[in-house]
């Protein structure tokens, strides 16, 4: 199985570095996740030449999302520390910028629509929080316990 799926794991990885060396837009990174995620979903495990690059290769769209989260927190954070506007979503399929995130009326971050390219509000676990000056979650007092 190593034998005959060696040539397919090694083009997918040359693939995949050539990609991100190119430095693509994020737009660009996004789409190529996707289509690694479908083309690794047509690979059959039960395949000799196919199975070793279906192992592999099922990291590399994470991979890729990961890296777009990354640069898209980093043109953000220097976005606000020169007072810019604020960089594009690239998951929102308007070509808006990212939202703040308001609590008691104050700047704490801001978020992505993320994946599902729908604005929830910034809530957990739907869009891509991104903290500035505090995080997703108020932080919750806990009384001291009183002595007996």
């Amino acid at each position: 199985m190593v034998r005959a799926g060696r040539e397919l794991l090694l083009r997918h990885g040359i693939e995949w570095i050539q990609l991100v060396q190119s430095h693509p837009s994020l737009n660009e990174l996004i789409v190529s996740a996707k289509r690694m995620k479908i083309e690794e979903d047509a690979l059959r495990t039960w395949m000799p030449n196919e199975a070793l690059t279906k192992m592999a290769s099922a990291s590399m769209p994470l991979i890729l999302n990961m890296t777009v989260r990354y640069q898209l927190r980093l043109r953000l954070m220097s976005a606000e520390l020169r007072g810019q506007p604020w960089p594009v979503d690239p998951y929102d399929p308007n070509g808006k910028p990212l939202r703040p995130f308001l609590r008691d009326g104050k700047l704490m971050g801001a978020y992505s629509v993320h994946e599902d390219g729908v604005d929830d509000g910034g809530k957990k676990g739907k869009d891509r929080y991104f903290p500035l000056h505090g995080p997703l979650e108020a932080p919750v007092m806990v009384p001291e316990p009183t002595a007996p």
